[in-house]
């Protein structure tokens, strides 16, 4: 390293003198030396080649072509070939039996069971409130009933849907009223129902506690009679004279 600095050193400060580097060599006269015409001569020269273009003799190919072996080319086997056709043919006969014979391919319908529902008779009147005998139900009590068993059809329906087996259903309705209004006593009581209530009991052999809470709250939600009592739609008066 010490030599080389050194070394370094004595050449910045002391330059050799060295004997001038004589070239020997010569320029050749060669056809591959292209020399750069004038604007004139390139576009004479351009010209003349499109109307008078020199004439070269004719271009002989001395070259054979040479055998190649196909290195991609697949050479069959009979056996195999062979064998090939006669599995398409024997799928092509399977198809063309299983057609004539009308198989179905799809999977079979799953068949529902629908589950008998008994709804109770009606309770009679146990008070005579509004006159009258007590003989029959009144029209509350239909009303009640009507969301009843609109509410139990709807749920034994989207159970047999579900393909679950009801082995109990009863709906219960409530409702609190207040006689002042359908007699005009207060107007500032309501004629109609304050207050409804649907309990349901329900219960099955193949079915969790989860699954048929949500098939009661769908099938409720779901009841004609119960979404027209909630969704309370304009009611028309026609008054025909006879």
């Amino acid at each position: 390293m010490w030599s080389s600095l050194v070394s370094n050193l004595r050449d910045a400060f002391s330059a050799r003198k060295e004997t001038p580097l004589q070239l020997e060599s010569k320029p050749v006269n060669s056809d591959l030396i292209l020399e750069d015409e004038g604007v004139f001569a390139s576009l004479w020269s351009s010209v003349r080649d499109v109307f008078f273009p020199v004439k070269l003799p004719p271009l002989q190919l001395e070259s054979q072509p040479i055998a190649v072996v196909d290195r991609m080319k697949v050479k069959r086997d009979p056996t195999s070939t062979a064998i090939a056709v006669v599995l398409h043919g024997l799928v092509i006969l399977l198809v063309i039996f299983l057609v004539a014979k009308k198989v179905k391919f799809a999977a079979p319908v799953k068949q529902q069971q629908l589950t008998a529902v008994d709804i109770p008779p009606l309770a009679p009147v146990k008070a005579k409130a509004m006159g009258g005998e007590a003989s029959a139900p009144n029209p509350g009590w239909y009303f009640r009933a009507s969301i009843a068993a609109c509410c139990s059809t709807a749920i034994a329906m989207n159970a047999a849907r579900r393909g679950i087996n009801l082995t109990a259903l009863e709906v219960t309705v409530e409702a609190d009223g207040d006689n002042r209004g359908i007699l005009g006593m207060d107007e500032k009581v309501s004629a109609g129902h304050a207050a409804l209530r649907t309990k349901v009991k329900i219960a099955s052999d193949n079915a969790s506690r989860d699954q048929l809470e949500e098939l009661v709250r769908f099938s409720e939600s779901h009841s004609p009679v119960g979404c027209t009592v909630r969704d309370a739609p304009p009611n028309t008066l026609r008054i025909d004279l006879v």
